[in-house]
């Protein structure tokens, strides 16, 4: 992605999901969001979404099946006080991973996952 504060680039990130319970979606006490992602390079929220109402299938049955996400860009971060979202010359590239969680109805926290590296354009 080219870096920019505003939402000038994206990448779409797929997960897969399986959820035994089959309680996905829809608000938790009051929270609309119940996809977290994080910034690996600050450990600050990159976005968060809303999983939409899935209408839970009789007891005991689970659910299972792909999700994916439009990611919009960020800022590159550098050492040595340069302000983010600058272009200096000696580091033309910047690279984050992001961390992704799920929260089920019953407020359950999915496993973690960590995307694959992101390369940023500094430009």
């Amino acid at each position: 992605m080219v870096q920019n504060s505003l939402n000038a680039d994206s990448i779409f990130i797929q997960i897969s999901f399986t959820d035994g319970d089959g309680d996905l979606g829809g608000e938790i006490e009051g929270q609309s969001q119940n996809i977290f992602i994080t910034d690996n390079r600050t450990g600050e929220s990159y976005d968060r979404f809303r999983i939409p109402d899935i209408p839970q299938q009789g007891a005991s049955n689970g659910i299972s099946g792909t999700i994916t996400l439009r990611l919009y860009t960020t800022c590159c971060l550098f050492p040595d006080n340069i302000p983010p979202c600058e272009a200096p010359a000696d580091f033309p590239t910047n690279e984050l991973t992001l961390d992704i969680n799920i929260i089920d109805r019953a407020g359950n926290l999915s496993n973690t996952i960590t995307t694959e590296p992101i390369t940023l354009l500094c430009e």
